[in-house]
């Protein structure tokens, strides 16, 4: 199956450190477009690392599941104890499960659902859903 992170477009890193060239990063992201500098810099902070296949997808929606995988990268402040999410649709072995386990562990995310509890994974993230998401990682809820 999937195992890959693939498309988060736009945006950047605030590192200090300038963008290399994403030339020969994955062959569906040309040289000469607005995010291939973005991607590059993703793979080189290793949030992304595309699909099996080699491509990246940079059309494709971002799921739930990526989603969470790229943010559980992207900040070390989420590492999770161990703690397993009680979220029904998230397989022990699904390449997100460690993410969406370091997210609900950290309190960023209750899933999409109550009762029962779900996370929905495989859900395109709208670009509300991600303000959010990073807002609650940027400043963790207190107490």
């Amino acid at each position: 199956g999937g195992g890959g992170v693939g498309g988060v477009g736009g945006g950047g890193v605030d590192d200090g450190v300038e963008p290399t060239t994403g030339l020969g990063v994955f062959a569906d992201v040309p040289a000469n477009v607005w995010y291939t500098n973005a991607i590059a810099r993703m793979v080189e902070l290793g949030i992304a690392t595309g699909y099996e296949d080699g491509t990246y997808r940079p059309s494709a929606p971002v799921s739930r599941g990526e989603m969470a995988v790229f943010l559980d990268r992207a900040f070390d402040s989420l590492l999770s104890d161990g703690v397993l999410a009680p979220f029904i649709d998230v397989p022990e072995e699904a390449f997100f499960a460690p993410a969406t386990d370091a997210l609900f562990d950290a309190g960023v995310t209750l899933g999409c659902q109550a009762d029962p509890l779900a996370y929905c994974p495989l859900d395109a993230v709208s670009r509300a859903e991600m303000a959010s998401f990073l807002a609650r990682v940027l400043v963790p809820a207190s107490g």
